[in-house]
């Protein structure tokens, strides 16, 4: 298959069918209904978790209201994961209405007097889609409150809102009264499952070749990979076309990203690695203290026949693993015991497995490794 007319695996691509998301599109749709009429719809959220079609919805939305909004109508889209504060949010709307505001803004009385303004001069209902607001400055609600009151301040209702957003608790998450003012229609739309995906698979491939072959199988390996999130999927099988390797199962792998987290205990010293592994054999989910894990480490070192590094050694490639984010290693004082680290293992069990497989040195820990993964799952 030739690398031509790869923008059809693009996540915002507009496909020629929707996969498994034709009920959330007729609810979309028919709350959207009155802007034909020229009358401003309810509010809608959309919610979601990554992967799972919200963006393609909401563009699919503006694209079919575009071809049938009357005279006066606007629809807007906005990509508020870019926009990292109220004020610059509240500065692109004005940009899209039409108002000369300057780059470094202005006062939030005077921006709202302008869109308000702006919103009576409009003549018919303008339906924004603010995109991505999961980041946490929105969680306060003030750019949003200030959006859904400006209705209230007009003779007729003018603006609607469709909040997309990966954050699930969203709307409990902000203050009540933001909560209660964007009060309207909310969808939320689960991960595909993996049948889906193979259908908006195929369905790309078709549109962009329809003689193109693939691998039995290829596809439903994508999907698996991609744990319900179609941008994911549809990225990979992208790399794969686009290195010329075809729709096969060799091409799809060698495409497929790796664990940062893996990739980097493979690289691990060697020490550091057995430090993990004792830390993992002693926790079993919970925590350990200091002196048990070096213990533990002794004994590994021992097996392994390996030199034995000292205690402070030790302490210090603890807190090196603490700093990258793989342990939690902080001090606590027991009385007259003294104190000491109370160590939690934060690196997956799965991935700790990999990278000991990887190690001549230390794959026969692999199988303990596993053996202290299943009496955590007990």
């Amino acid at each position: 298959m030739s690398p031509e007319n790869l923008e059809v695996f693009h996540r915002l691509h507009l496909p020629r069918r929707l996969v498994g998301r034709e009920e959330a599109m007729r609810s979309l749709a028919s709350a959207g209904l009155p802007l034909l009429r020229g009358e401003a719809p309810s509010n809608l959220v959309l919610l979601g978790p990554p992967g799972s079609g919200k963006t393609l919805l909401a563009r699919v939305l503006l694209h079919s209201l575009e071809a049938q909004a009357p005279p006066g109508s606007r629809l807007l889209y906005l990509d508020g994961a870019r926009l990292r504060s109220p004020a610059l949010l509240l500065t692109h709307v004005a940009w899209e209405l039409g108002l000369q505001v300057p780059f470094t803004g202005w006062p939030l009385a005077k921006i709202c007097a302008d869109l308000r303004r702006a919103l009576e001069a409009q003549g018919g209902p303008v339906l924004l889609v603010l995109d991505g607001l999961e980041a946490g400055w929105v969680r306060g609600g003030e750019p949003l409150h200030t959006l859904s009151r400006l209705n209230s301040e007009l003779p007729v209702p003018r603006l609607s809102l469709l909040v997309v957003s990966r954050d699930l608790r969203l709307l409990q998450s902000l203050d009540s009264r933001v909560a209660s003012s964007l009060e309207g229609e909310e969808v939320v739309l689960p991960p595909y499952t993996e049948e889906e995906v193979v259908s908006i698979l195929e369905e790309r491939l078709r549109e962009s070749d329809p003689e193109a072959t693939r691998e039995e199988g290829a596809l439903r390996q994508v999907a698996a990979w991609s744990f319900g999130d179609a941008s994911r999927a549809l990225a990979l099988l992208r790399g794969a076309i686009a290195r010329g390797g075809g729709v096969t199962a060799s091409a799809l792998r060698e495409c497929r990203p790796g664990s940062p987290v893996e990739e980097s205990l493979v690289r691990m010293a060697t020490p550091s690695k057995l430090v993990l592994c004792a830390a993992l054999r002693v926790a079993r989910g919970g925590t350990c203290t200091t002196g048990a894990l070096y213990r533990e480490y002794g004994g590994l070192c021992r097996t392994l026949g390996v030199p034995t590094l000292t205690s402070r050694r030790v302490s210090g490639l603890l807190s090196d693993l603490e700093s990258q984010g793989y342990v939690e290693a902080p001090v606590v004082s027991r009385g007259r015991g003294g104190r000491s680290r109370s160590i939690l293992l934060r690196v997956p069990l799965e991935e700790l497995q990999e990278a000991l497989l990887q190690d001549p040195a230390l794959s026969p820990l692999a199988r303990e490794a596993a053996g202290a993964g299943q009496a955590m799952a007990r």
